[in-house]
C-alpha cells in the first residue's frame, strides 16, 4: 500500500503477504519437503534449491543431514549427484 505521493510516498507491505517460500519452514518441515521430492524419483541440489529457495551451500547441508541420517540415499559425484529414498 502507498500512503503520501511523490517525494514523501511511503510504503507498507499489504499484511496478509507472507514470507518467500522456504523462509517460513523449519528445518523438520524443509527436511520432510525434500524427503517427500525424493519419493517420486531422483533429486539433485538444483531440485532441492527451486522447491525449498535455499542457497546452494545450505541445499548441500540439508542434503548431506539427510544423507547421514539415513532418510536419503547419495549416488554419483559432483554434477552428476543426485539423491533418493533408501
Amino acid at each position: 500500500m502507498q500512503t503520501g505521493q511523490r517525494g514523501g510516498a511511503g510504503y507498507v507491505l499489504a499484511p496478509d503477504l507472507g514470507p518467500p517460500s522456504g523462509l517460513g519452514l523449519s528445518p523438520a518441515d524443509r527436511a520432510d519437503v525434500v524427503v517427500a521430492l525424493a519419493s517420486h524419483g531422483p533429486i539433485t541440489n538444483e531440485d532441492v534449491r527451486e522447491r525449498t529457495r535455499l542457497d546452494r551451500a545450505a541445499a548441500m547441508r540439508l542434503l548431506n543431514t539427510l544423507v547421514d541420517a539415513g532418510r536419503l540415499v547419495r549416488t554419483g559425484e559432483r554434477r552428476g549427484t543426485h539423491y533418493t529414498l533408501p
